[in-house]
């Protein structure tokens, strides 16, 4: 995985990102490296046709952030609604547990811990 190339993929997102996780006292490559791995998993092409689709059928979870909705929501109020989740969560840094707790899987935990050492050794200040 270039985590150079997926922080590209997600740079118009940064300045939201950045916001939130000030907003909710949260480290931010936390916030970053949650959106790298979701976008991975359902990029932005995918993202719009959720957006189509969901005028006629119920999906689960929406944006970047792949939070839980009853309704559409885009990426930028995916960033709010999960850095005011994560804010609320007790993962003390524990990115096992965080996975668990925000995606319901400990293999996820070990995607987000990768991401956020990677990102650590790019010395990028958000």
């Amino acid at each position: 995985m270039n985590i150079s190339a997926e922080l590209n993929s997600i740079k118009q997102f940064l300045p939201s990102i950045i916001e939130q996780s000030k907003a909710y006292r949260l480290d931010s490559k936390i916030l970053v490296s949650i959106a790298i791995l979701e976008n991975i998993n359902r990029p932005g092409w995918i993202r719009i046709l959720e957006k189509l689709f969901s005028k006629f059928i119920k999906i689960n979870t929406y944006g970047l952030m792949q939070v839980s909705s009853n309704k559409y929501l885009n990426d930028e109020k995916s960033i709010e609604i999960a850095a005011k989740k994560i804010s609320k969560l007790n993962f003390k840094n524990n990115f096992l547990k965080l996975g668990k707790l925000y995606n319901g899987n400990k293999e996820y935990g070990k995607c987000l811990n990768f991401i956020f050492n990677e990102l650590s050794e790019l010395n990028i200040n958000f």
